[in-house]
């Protein structure tokens, strides 16, 4: 007797229903198994992750960016690209290009998002100086303000 090779989206749905329903009923067994074969195990599990963190190190730097863009700041990845988009690439304060997604695993490369700490409220795409500038100012404009007039005190 020949199968059927095309499953329909009702018997896929049926089929998740009764995998999650399973899985619930016998959760603890199964969380329980899992332990015991990663003790028995833990060289080979280890070696895996290893390999493979290094043969997917492009695809695990941007899914890190991604769930810390949504956990910090609420972000979605389409909403960052937006915003670097409009930038033009660029810092908004001086202007210098940016890093979406830095080339190495060092993620003092990115772009930091710069955010109100009293509101949450995101402003904006800055190279990390001029972020590192607002921060330790606390975001003030008075010191900001200081911090300028005293360069060109300075200067003269």
């Amino acid at each position: 007797m020949k199968l059927n090779a095309q499953v329909t989206a009702e018997q896929k749905e049926r089929k998740a229903a009764y995998n999650r329903e399973w899985y619930l009923a016998n959760r603890d067994r199964q969380l329980q198994r899992r332990k015991e074969n990663y003790a028995q195990n833990k060289e080979a599990y280890v070696q895996r992750s290893y390999e493979w963190r290094q043969a997917n190190e492009a695809a695990r730097r941007l899914s890190n960016k991604k769930t810390a863009l949504k956990q910090k700041y609420g972000l979605s990845w389409e909403t960052y690209v937006s915003m670097y988009t409009e930038q033009a690439g660029e810092c908004k304060i001086c202007g210098t290009a940016l890093h979406m997604l830095a080339n190495s695993s060092n993620d003092t490369e990115d772009a930091c998002v710069d955010h109100c700490h009293t509101t949450g409220k995101v402003r904006g795409l800055l190279c990390r100086p001029c972020n590192l500038i607002l921060g330790n100012c606390l975001e003030n404009p008075e010191i900001l303000a200081n911090a300028i007039k005293y360069l060109h005190d300075v200067k003269r």
